[in-house]
């Protein structure tokens, strides 16, 4: 189900419900649509994955298939992965034939076929890829090629989130909030999150951290907030980093000013594939920042968020060519950089194409 679909299903809903919808279903889409902190995979691991799903690994046919779809270190090919998830849901790879189920469902790669995903998710959520069993309860949830039926999404968004999904523990807390198919219980639904937080799912620490920060009916706080903020980041989510980051660079959220510490969980998060922390970081090296001038570190950072899609990033790589900062000089590099961010809206950019820097 993807985003636009879910909007009409929210008339009515908490502010809090709305939220947790919203967030579970930009973790949906923003899969789908390769928007990834998952870092650049190298060729030799393409190559790797390669040999191994031709040797009939289908685990690495799956693997491969996610890399194809997102276009991390390829071209992206929706229908070269669709082909993959095909071929590892065929061998009995259950996280080929939920993803497979979610390129139905999005018409990716291939034509849009819910009542062909239904089936899929089933496989996948029966072969215990949890993912599986949350977008399953989706459908279930809001009758898509199926016959509504609350009380088996429920069910099925246990099983998703036991396994450690967090749209799963998203969906559920969201039907325990409004009272979908049980009685509404906001204790019980604010529970769900932290007991998946605790647990180690560490999605759903920087969903609580969202909702510690937008709004009373969950009861947040701001330190709270910060302290999910550094689970998730514990548990190796980049974003949560980066927000924590922020948190102690601007000395907000409840947190005592600390630009050193910023600094290094900007690292981490760049580390992880966040492309706005190696913009962050990439500028405090070029200013120096609570770290040694270093502009040749800089444009090293702004490069690789270049490369994962912050357009910003391209647009101050492109001024560091321009001036040879931190790099030879290379006008045409500089040229090239800047359209590739005004192609993005970014004005200034547009704005230096026009008028190249002397």
């Amino acid at each position: 189900m993807d985003i636009t679909v879910l909007s009409s299903q929210l008339t009515g809903k908490s502010r809090i419900t709305v939220l947790i919808l919203w967030l579970a279903a930009s973790m949906l889409c923003s899969a789908a649509a390769g928007q990834t902190t998952s870092p650049t995979k190298s060729s030799e691991e393409v190559q790797r994955l390669t040999s191994e799903c031709k040797q009939g690994r289908y685990a690495s046919c799956s693997d491969l298939g996610l890399i194809y779809a997102e276009g991390r270190g390829v071209v992206k090919d929706e229908a070269r992965a669709v082909a993959l998830f095909e071929r590892a849901c065929d061998g009995g790879d259950a996280q080929g034939c939920g993803v497979l189920g979610l390129m139905h469902t999005m018409g990716r790669g291939l034509s849009r076929d819910e009542a062909r995903a239904v089936v899929l998710f089933e496989k996948a959520c029966d072969g215990g890829y949890a993912p599986g069993c949350s977008n399953l309860g989706a459908m279930y949830a809001y009758g898509h090629a199926v016959k509504k039926d609350t009380a088996h999404a429920l069910a099925l968004y246990q099983r998703g989130c036991d396994g450690g999904d967090a749209r799963g523990c998203l969906f559920l807390s969201a039907m325990y909030e409004d009272g979908e198919g049980v009685p509404s219980d906001k204790a019980r639904a604010r529970a769900v999150l932290q007991n998946a937080c605790d647990r180690g799912v560490a999605q759903i620490c920087s969903t609580l951290s969202v909702l510690d920060r937008n709004g009373k009916d969950v009861k947040g706080d701001e330190a709270g907030s910060a302290a999910h903020y550094q689970g998730a980041c514990d548990g190796g989510e980049a974003t949560a980093c980066k927000q924590l980051g922020d948190m102690y660079w601007l000395g907000q959220g409840g947190v005592a000013k600390d630009e050193t510490r910023g600094v290094a969980l900007y690292q981490r998060a760049c580390d992880g594939g966040s492309a706005s922390a190696c913009y962050n970081l990439g500028f405090t090296y070029e200013n120096g920042w609570n770290v040694p001038k270093d502009e040749s570190r800089a444009a090293a950072l702004y490069q690789r968020a270049c490369d994962i899609g912050d357009t910003a990033s391209c647009d101050k790589l492109g001024d560091m060519y321009a001036d040879g900062r931190g790099v030879a000089k290379d006008k045409a590099r500089a040229a090239g950089l800047y359209k590739k961010a005004c192609d993005d809206g970014i004005d200034s950019a547009c704005s230096k194409l026009k008028k190249p820097p002397k």
